[in-house]
């Protein structure tokens, strides 16, 4: 056998290269052939694809926009600290959503901000802002179902989010590039959008915006908009820090709230070295209560658990020993 060409691909991002073979006008992408000059699949994916009228069509025949073909798109806030190296379960469903996915680190993951951001959630707001241009450009490409994920901070963002698209709708004001500036005022307000906010996925909500340990967020509203379909949320039987005071989903049809054994972080995978096997039944809850709503998540990765079922106990730990506990 003959090697005709090899590429050295990055984790993340479109590929640089496509394996066009010489002579030929096709190219071929896992298991699938591609036309390049027609921009469609010449044949079926053998593994099935869910739910969609165009089998053969790659990225709604946009591919300037880059946009998937199902017409879904996924946005992920991860929690308070937290970036892609820390491998949460807001970033595990990400990796496993089929459509475009949008992920936003955590606040507090960098270095300028970890101390101001991890006390106070500064920055969050410049998170939203950001996903409602993603917003605009997926609906400009034809997005039209809208999934939101989220892990403690990140979920009161994504509890925000969710009210922010309902407030506003679809306004290319807000776009960011010149072309939407200029379409300022075509603005459609929500109850003309043509998306829907079908599922909204979270893991332990922990807001304290503004005011460290407490329920006030400031600019960060809790409840869900009546346009939210189905939500979901994971909390953690075994928090007890101060400074961590849980927001809980409420009760309205189509959502969904359960307890699970851990702290905060082993509900929502943020411990990084010191992972637990806790972690797992609240992701495999969140990505099957998703499921059921129709969210396009792919199978998990596979996990071999270490048979540390224990809970972390931060509370005994400076600063939180320094508050006093606050059991859920």
């Amino acid at each position: 056998m003959q090697i005709e060409a090899k590429y050295a691909l990055p984790a993340f991002g479109p590929e640089p290269e496509n394996s066009q073979f010489p002579g030929s006008r096709t190219a071929i992408s896992g298991l699938r052939y591609f036309s390049p000059n027609t921009g469609r699949w010449l044949n079926r994916d053998p593994i099935e694809e869910e739910g969609s009228s165009n089998l053969y069509g790659v990225v709604a025949n946009d591919s300037i926009s880059n946009v998937d073909v199902l017409g879904l798109a996924g946005y992920f806030f991860d929690g308070t600290g937290n970036s892609r190296k820390s491998g949460t379960n807001v970033l595990i469903l990400h990796d496993a959503y089929s459509g475009l996915a949008y992920y936003y680190r955590g606040v507090g993951s960098s270095f300028g901000t970890r101390a101001v951001g991890g006390l106070t959630g500064a920055g969050g707001h410049n998170r939203l802002e950001a996903a409602y241009r993603d917003f605009i450009q997926a609906v400009d490409s034809g997005d039209r179902y809208v999934d939101i994920v989220g892990f403690s901070r990140g979920a009161a963002l994504a509890r925000e989010f969710a009210n922010l698209l309902n407030e506003r709708g679809y306004d290319p004001a807000y776009g960011g590039n010149l072309k939407h500036k200029l379409r300022a005022g075509t603005n459609k307000p929500p109850g003309e959008c043509e998306f829907v906010i079908r599922f909204v996925g979270l893991f332990d909500t922990v807001g304290s915006f503004g005011v460290p340990g407490n329920d006030i967020n400031i600019g960060i509203r809790m409840n869900l908009p009546g346009t939210v379909g189905n939500a979901a949320q994971a909390t953690a039987q075994n928090e007890r820090r101060f400074l961590f005071p849980l927001t809980r989903l409420g009760d309205r049809n189509g959502f969904d709230e359960q307890r699970f054994p851990g702290d905060h972080s082993d509900i929502g995978r943020g411990h990084g070295k010191d992972t637990n096997d806790l972690s797992r039944a609240p992701l495999e809850y969140i990505w099957n209560q998703g499921r059921a709503a129709g969210v396009p998540f792919g199978p998990l990765p596979d996990y071999t658990p270490t048979g540390n079922t224990t809970p972390h106990d931060l509370s005994r730990k400076f600063p939180h020993n320094l508050f006093p506990k606050r059991p859920r």
